[in-house]
């Protein structure tokens, strides 16, 4: 089956552009999804999603961008956090709940803390380091 070429990110100028290094700024914003208690208030949440957006403004990434997953640092059974694709709800799992939207296949990577967080595409995830650099997965 021939993918859609709407839907593709790992080849292509839509690949060039998302396999960059990420901006201080970008990394930082999506720093803030593990801190304090893992409840941000909805201004905290539209900054990150601003900052999500002006990283990439010549890429719509609806439909193409499941979402990030990272490690989850709340402690407990706390394993995963995620951020869906509409970039408007976040939420932290528990060891073994399970993780929408295509979300599960990332989560194996996440949880070792090797990448500050995984993005999650409809083709590929994208491993991103500390220092912003990204490795294209294709799990």
């Amino acid at each position: 089956m021939k993918a859609n070429t709407s839907t593709v990110t790992n080849t292509g100028r839509i690949a060039n552009i998302l396999r960059k290094k990420r901006s201080k700024e970008y990394m930082s914003a999506l720093n803030k999804l593990d801190i304090g208690d893992g409840r941000l208030k909805q201004t905290e949440i539209d900054q990150i999603i601003n900052t999500i957006k002006g990283e990439f403004p010549e890429v719509n990434l609806n439909g193409i961008l499941k979402g990030y997953i990272s490690k989850c640092y709340l402690g407990g059974t706390y394993e995963v956090h995620t951020l869906t694709f509409v970039l408007e709800i976040l939420t932290h799992y528990h060891t073994g709940e399970v993780l929408p939207d295509d979300m599960e296949r990332a989560r194996s990577l996440a949880k070792k803390g090797m990448y500050e967080y995984i993005e999650v595409y409809s083709d590929c995830c994208r491993a991103v380091s500390e220092s912003g650099d990204v490795s294209v997965i294709n799990i």
